[in-house]
Protein backbone atom coordinates (compact mmCIF):
# COMPACT_ATOMS: atom_id res chain seq x y z
CA UNK A 1 0.00 0.00 0.00
CA UNK A 2 1.23 3.48 -0.89
CA UNK A 3 2.08 5.52 2.19
CA UNK A 4 3.22 8.67 0.37
CA UNK A 5 0.89 11.66 0.50
CA UNK A 6 0.11 12.89 -3.01
CA UNK A 7 -0.40 16.55 -2.09
CA UNK A 8 2.82 16.66 -0.07
CA UNK A 9 4.72 15.07 -2.96
CA UNK A 10 3.28 17.59 -5.44
CA UNK A 11 4.38 20.47 -3.23
CA UNK A 12 7.80 18.90 -2.69
CA UNK A 13 8.50 18.61 -6.43
CA UNK A 14 7.30 22.14 -7.14
CA UNK A 15 3.84 21.71 -8.63
CA UNK A 16 1.49 24.59 -7.95
CA UNK A 17 -2.24 24.52 -7.07
CA UNK A 18 -4.14 26.15 -9.90
CA UNK A 19 -7.88 26.54 -9.58
CA UNK A 20 -10.60 24.18 -8.28
CA UNK A 21 -8.29 21.44 -7.01
CA UNK A 22 -6.13 21.28 -10.12
CA UNK A 23 -2.34 21.44 -10.22
CA UNK A 24 0.22 22.53 -12.79
CA UNK A 25 2.38 21.82 -14.73
CA UNK A 26 2.10 18.20 -15.82
CA UNK A 27 5.44 16.51 -15.05
CA UNK A 28 5.14 14.37 -18.20
CA UNK A 29 3.83 16.60 -21.02
CA UNK A 30 4.58 19.98 -19.42
CA UNK A 31 1.06 21.34 -20.01
CA UNK A 32 0.03 24.24 -17.78
CA UNK A 33 -3.72 24.14 -18.62
CA UNK A 34 -6.25 21.47 -19.55
CA UNK A 35 -7.14 23.08 -22.87
CA UNK A 36 -7.00 26.41 -24.66
CA UNK A 37 -8.95 28.98 -22.67
CA UNK A 38 -9.19 26.73 -19.60
CA UNK A 39 -7.89 28.25 -16.37
CA UNK A 40 -7.50 25.04 -14.37
CA UNK A 41 -4.24 23.16 -14.29
CA UNK A 42 -4.08 19.85 -16.15
CA UNK A 43 -3.58 17.57 -13.14
CA UNK A 44 -6.41 16.26 -10.97
CA UNK A 45 -5.84 14.50 -7.68
CA UNK A 46 -8.11 11.72 -6.51
CA UNK A 47 -7.29 11.96 -2.81
CA UNK A 48 -9.43 9.01 -1.75
CA UNK A 49 -7.37 6.81 -4.08
CA UNK A 50 -4.11 8.77 -3.68
CA UNK A 51 -3.90 8.98 -7.48
CA UNK A 52 -3.35 11.72 -10.07
CA UNK A 53 -4.12 12.13 -13.78
CA UNK A 54 -3.29 14.67 -16.49
CA UNK A 55 -6.25 15.91 -18.52
CA UNK A 56 -4.26 17.94 -21.07
CA UNK A 57 -4.71 16.92 -24.68
CA UNK A 58 -3.80 13.29 -25.19
CA UNK A 59 -1.33 13.00 -22.32
CA UNK A 60 -3.38 10.94 -19.86
CA UNK A 61 -0.38 10.32 -17.58
CA UNK A 62 -1.13 9.46 -13.98
CA UNK A 63 -0.52 7.15 -11.07
CA UNK A 64 0.36 7.41 -7.40
CA UNK A 65 2.69 9.73 -5.47
CA UNK A 66 5.77 7.69 -6.41
CA UNK A 67 4.92 7.85 -10.11
CA UNK A 68 4.39 11.62 -9.77
CA UNK A 69 7.92 11.96 -8.38
CA UNK A 70 9.35 9.64 -11.06
CA UNK A 71 7.56 11.56 -13.81
CA UNK A 72 9.04 14.83 -12.56
CA UNK A 73 12.53 13.34 -12.56
CA UNK A 74 12.28 11.57 -15.94
CA UNK A 75 9.49 13.42 -17.82
CA UNK A 76 7.71 10.08 -18.26
CA UNK A 77 6.23 7.28 -16.20
CA UNK A 78 8.85 4.51 -15.93
CA UNK A 79 7.68 1.04 -16.92
CA UNK A 80 7.67 -1.03 -13.74
CA UNK A 81 6.34 -4.20 -15.36
CA UNK A 82 3.17 -3.90 -13.29
CA UNK A 83 -0.41 -3.03 -14.12
CA UNK A 84 -0.99 0.28 -15.84
CA UNK A 85 -0.44 3.26 -13.59
CA UNK A 86 -3.33 5.20 -15.04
Amino acid sequence: MNTYDLTAMAERIGLQPQGRGAWSPCPVCGATHRSKGERRGPISFFKDQQAWKCHAGGCGAGGDAVSLYAARQHRRIPDRGEKELW
